[in-house]
């Protein structure tokens, strides 16, 4: 078919289409324009559902990932508290180790004062008599308890205060150690 013969017949069913639309009653303009609102409604209604469908999803999915951070977090809170908690144990069983180690080697100097004490008693005898020996020997032995009774304090003393301790304690062995060499000289 060629073009002439199609445009009329076009033309003609658009005169009849646009005649149609002119011959329509109130009514029917009515029910057509309900029947469109109705449509525009629905198609409101229905976009309005979908939107609120994806923000319930997107609500959803938020919560989700919160419950995961907080989750993550409490994780990494928890694994750095029990690193806490390992570096504080391991801190007091050092200090623990240290009064053992502190006490052990006070002790066995005490023990080795507390010797020489028994072993130098007849030549501090000889060297101040029987009467004066007697006051050195019970002064050094009373000293020799002072220093094992501040040994004891090693066991509480912290660990900024455990050295100050030693090396006091220390101290005393050594001027005991003194004293005892000097009582067994003759005056």
């Amino acid at each position: 078919m060629s073009i002439r013969k199609t445009l009329p017949a076009l033309g003609a069913l658009v005169f009849l289409g646009l005649g149609a639309v002119a011959c329509e009653s109130p009514e029917q303009k009515a029910e057509k324009a309900a029947n469109a609102q109705a449509e525009a409604d629905k198609r409101a209604s229905d976009v309005a559902a979908e939107i609120d469908r994806k923000e319930e999803a997107i609500s959803r999915k938020a919560t989700q990932e919160m419950g995961k951070v907080e989750r993550e977090g409490e994780a990494k809170v928890a694994e750095a508290q029990r690193k806490a908690d390992r570096k504080s144990d391991e801190a007091v069983d050092a200090l623990w180790q240290a009064r053992t180690d502190a006490r052990v080697a006070l002790s066995k100097r005490l023990d080795d004062i507390d010797q020489r004490i028994v072993d130098a008693r007849p030549d501090i005898e000889k060297a101040q008599g029987l009467h004066d020996s007697q006051v050195t020997m019970d002064s050094l032995r009373a000293r020799a308890a002072s220093a094992r009774a501040d040994m004891e304090t090693l066991g509480t003393a912290s660990s900024d205060d455990m050295g100050r301790i030693r090396k006091g304690i220390e101290a005393r062995l050594d001027d005991l150690k003194t004293s005892i060499r000097d009582a067994t000289k003759r005056r």
